[in-house]
């Protein structure tokens, strides 16, 4: 009788303490009762570089006319966390480079930040003024954007470019 106890009760007792309290747990379904608190904990010093790709086509056909449009852009940003003395993250963000293709139709336009060198197309000139601007971002802990600095003067280089 003992033997047959020993031999029910050990295969319960290992399998139990291989479970972790709490494992059973399955995060991928959407619970409204559940309450989850994320907050915003990077490193002070650290920097993140980041390539961003989108492509997009559109095809439609209005009132018997066919409007094929395709869009790609391909860009890359670098970030550079620091903290201010109030305890908020402050994010430097430079984009490293920045290109565009679109086709519309039978026009294909193609764009590229470069060096800022003899550009003479206005989209090139556009996107390089992007890429040398320099933007900041001041978040809280929480994550809420309390700042941002940078994007009023490229609006106003974009203007300048423009007139």
């Amino acid at each position: 009788m003992k033997k047959r106890f020993v031999l029910f009760i050990l295969p319960a007792f290992i399998y139990s303490c291989s479970l972790q309290s709490g494992s059973n747990r399955n995060y991928d379904a959407y619970d409204p009762n559940k309450t989850y608190k994320i907050h915003l904990n990077p490193s002070p010093g650290s920097s993140y570089y980041y390539d961003i790709s989108n492509e997009s086509t559109v095809k439609m056909e209005v009132e018997d006319k066919k409007i094929n449009n395709e869009t790609q852009s391909n860009s890359s940003i670098h970030y550079k966390v620091t903290k201010d003395s109030s305890g908020d993250f402050l994010f430097a963000m430079q984009y490293d480079n920045i290109k565009m293709h679109t086709k519309s139709g039978d026009n294909i336009t193609d764009a590229e930040a470069g060096d800022g060198s003899g550009i003479i197309n206005p989209l090139d000139q556009m996107l390089n003024i992007l890429k040398q601007s320099h933007i900041t971002a001041t978040v809280s802990p929480s994550g809420e954007i309390i700042v941002m600095n940078g994007y009023k003067e490229l609006g106003d280089q974009f203007l300048a470019n423009v007139a």
